[in-house]
């Protein structure tokens, strides 16, 4: 693999990190709703033992992406963390296995090119 598709791959690997909650290199999507006339963004995500984990924001229409990325972090950050404390996974209905394959098989490469 040359650097070009190396750095390639990270880049993807990256992408897939910033929109998704990876835990144990699987993807999970989570719900996220917004109206432009509505004063809030929300997004949630639903664990295996039925927690709801949440984030919202008012939405006051300036620096609306900026704000969207905020609350994805956080609930990622969210989620990670919930998993490492107490071992509990998103419920299954949020699992992409499209992204998944694509980011495993992304890992592999890596993988591979550090050894």
């Amino acid at each position: 693999m040359d650097s070009i598709d190396y750095e390639n791959r990270l880049y993807g690997k990256h992408m897939i990190e910033l929109e998704y909650i990876i835990i144990n290199e699987q993807a999970y999507s989570f719900y996220f709703t917004a109206n432009r006339k509505s004063p809030l963004l929300l997004i949630a995500l639903l664990l295996e033992d039925g927690t709801l984990l949440k984030q919202s924001v008012l939405n006051s229409g300036k620096g609306y992406e900026v704000r969207k990325k905020a609350l994805k972090r956080k609930i990622q950050t969210m989620a990670r963390r919930h998993y490492f404390l107490h071992k509990i996974l998103p419920h299954p209905k949020h699992y992409n296995v499209e992204k998944t394959n694509i980011y495993c098989e992304i890992m592999q490469k890596i993988n591979d090119k550090m050894k």
